[in-house]
Order: C-alpha cells, then structure tokens, then sequence
C-alpha cells in the first residue's frame, strides 16, 4: 500500500538538448546543449483518488551553436555563425487527478489527467545575443504503477502523453513580437524506485526522460533597420522554426 499523503523534496542532474529545424541549412539549425542541475517539490495524496502536485526548477550553462540575423545593402538577410554560453534556466509545475486501480490487492495503477506549465529562459549575453523566454501550457494523460519489488524497496512507473494547449516565445528585442505556438505535442516515461527508511521516511530514485515536438510558429512582421533604395527599414515575417527538446535525467528525493 502506497501511504495517503507524501511529500518529497529532491534534487537532480539532468542533460538537456533543443534543436530548430532549418530547412536548407548545412548542419541543421541552431542548437541549444548541455547539463543542469535542479531541484524538484512534490505532494501526493492517494485514497481511491490521487492528487498531484509538483514543480520543479533546474539551471545550468548551455552550449548554443547557431546564428544572427545580418542585413546585406541589398536588403536581403545573412545569418552569421555564433556559438557561445547560453545562461538557462527551466521551470515546470504541474497539478494531477487520477484514480487508483489496485490488481491483486498490492499492486496500484493510476490512470490520471491534469495541467501543466513548462518555462524556459536561455540569455545569450554579448553580441548577437539576447534573452528569450519560451512557456507552455498542457495537459499531461497518462498512467502511473506502483508495486512491492524486494524487501523495504517498491518501484513504479509513469507513461504520459502531453497534450498541447497553448504556447508563447517572446525574445525581449526590441521591436520583435511575440511568437504563438498552436501545435506540438510532448511525451514523458520514468520509472521510481523507493527504498522506505526509518522514520516513516523513504529515498526515491527517478530516472526519467521527456520530449518535445513542436510545429512552427505562427508568422509575425519584424522589421530590420536599413534596406534597399534608401528605406529606413526592411520588413521580414518572421517565425519560431519548428523544434524538438529531449531531456533525460535523474532525480534523488527523500520522502516523508
């Protein structure tokens, strides 16, 4: 039997990998990698029904490789290579409602729903870059299981797909508008496994990995100073590109 209420309190090292699509480019688009480091807060409750509540926060120095806008006399744009350190931090909350199956008497499966907001900021400092905040809302549908594996240990797994609701990238240019995103789609698997303690305490291994596969942006005008027959201005439409996220990692937590 998993107990009525747990509250944990963790922290994790986790890699995290973003990639635009780039349609025509040579070596695909610009990329955002590398290693963060969080820490993460839960409350369960299970009697018949579950609820879920989580965030967690992770930050770390990511490797961007990709490019800047530059406007030619012409008027037409080139995009110079860039690759420096991306300041990045991520945040996730999320709330669950779900209903407990026991099979067996002690083994638990949970089919839940619920609400999520996943944020990301990554700052560019220096020429040619600046700061970006990209969030989503969703709605995470999956299924958890819990059951007895040797001794004091117990392990589970969830399975989710992430419902995609609404989303915004908002670049902090001036001038630049913010981007909608209206599609995309997110996938999450972990498995836990719980070693119980004294003290009605228990420590909690969660590897875990998460995707995300999201549809270009709608299109939106910008316009870049300088241009051809003596214009002040050149009027581009511009988009978030197409992308993906793959993050995996571990988180180390202590129940109580």
């Amino acid at each position: 039997m998993v107990p009525r209420h747990t509250f944990s309190i963790g922290a994790g090292l986790s890699h995290f990998d973003n990639e635009e699509s780039a349609e025509g480019a040579e070596g695909g688009g610009p990329e955002w990698d590398g290693w963060m480091y969080g820490v993460v807060g839960n409350y369960t409750y299970h009697k018949d029904i579950m609820i879920s509540a989580s965030v967690h926060f992770s930050a770390g120095d990511l490797d961007y490789a990709g490019g800047t806008a530059r406007l030619l006399p012409g008027g037409e744009a080139e995009e110079e290579p860039v690759r420096k350190d991306a300041d990045s931090n991520t945040m996730e909350c999320r709330a669950l409602l779900g209903y407990d199956l026991y099979f067996r008497g002690k083994h638990l499966i949970t089919p839940f729903i619920g609400m999520g907001y996943r944020y990301w900021r990554e700052d560019r400092g220096g020429v040619g870059g600046y700061e970006r905040e990209v969030a989503y809302w969703y709605c995470p549908i999956g299924i958890k299981t819990y059951s007895p594996l040797s001794g004091r240990w117990m392990w589970g797994a969830n399975l989710e797909y992430d419902l995609f609701l609404d989303g915004e990238v908002d670049s902090n240019i001036s001038g630049m508008p913010r981007f909608h995103y209206d599609s995309g789609y997110g996938t999450r698997f972990s498995l836990c496994f719980t070693r119980q303690l004294k003290n009605n305490m228990a420590l909690s291994l969660e590897p875990y990995i998460t995707y995300w596969d999201m549809d270009p942006s709608d299109p939106e005008l910008f316009a870049l100073p300088g241009g051809s027959d003596g214009q002040q201005y050149t009027v581009f439409p511009f988009i978030e590109p197409e992308n993906d996220t793959t993050t995996y990692g571990l988180w180390v937590s202590l129940e109580f």
